[in-house]
């Protein structure tokens, strides 16, 4: 059923908007705007349902590229207090994209992905480090924006959002993006 999760219960997930691109809040400030996007607080003693694990699992084994299987499954593990098992999963997920970009080092995804997977695993500069190098490569490219300007966002470095959203917005077609749009104002 349309606007249902696989299970017909639950609404599906919704795209997430920083509040700051919603109502006007820019800087962003620490609080997150009441019923603005889905409240973390809701999944905190949420299990994995063991189906959703084992499909995740396979996920992974299949696409080793797509990183929201490992973080998805860490958090998860992560919830249930096994640590252990969380960090050896982000610690994979980092040898494989780590692998797919020394084999593929033209390949600016690998790269912004590479560079999510070493910031995940708390190496936040190196981390920054790639996912600018990919986004000075290609400023047009909305994936490379998107990506780093989550992980700015997250950080608070509003100065480098500006920045990054400036390199972004001298693309013309990229000026009626409404992130930047309220950004830029």
């Amino acid at each position: 059923t349309p606007g249902m999760s696989g299970d017909g219960n639950a609404p599906a997930a919704r795209r997430y908007t920083p509040a700051s691109s919603r109502t006007g809040n820019w800087p962003p400030d620490d609080k997150p705007e009441p019923g603005a996007g889905p409240d973390p607080a809701q999944f905190s003693n949420m299990e994995l349902r063991p189906k959703a694990e084992r499909l995740l699992k396979l996920m992974i084994e299949k696409y080793p590229e797509f990183l929201q299987s490992y973080t998805t499954l860490s958090q998860a593990y992560k919830k249930r207090g096994d640590t252990a098992a969380a960090n050896d999963l982000l610690e994979k997920m980092e040898k494989a994209e780590q692998t797919l970009y020394n084999n593929n080092p033209e390949n600016l995804m690998y790269m912004q992905d590479l560079g999510l997977a070493k910031y995940y695993r708390g190496q936040t500069q190196e981390g920054l480090d790639l996912l600018w190098e990919a986004f000075r490569a290609n400023p047009n490219s909305n994936y490379a924006y998107q990506k780093l300007i989550q992980v700015l966002y997250e950080l608070r470095r509003t100065s480098d959002i500006v920045r990054a959203t400036q390199m972004y917005s001298d693309y013309k077609i990229n000026r009626s993006d409404p992130i930047v749009q309220q950004i830029m104002q």
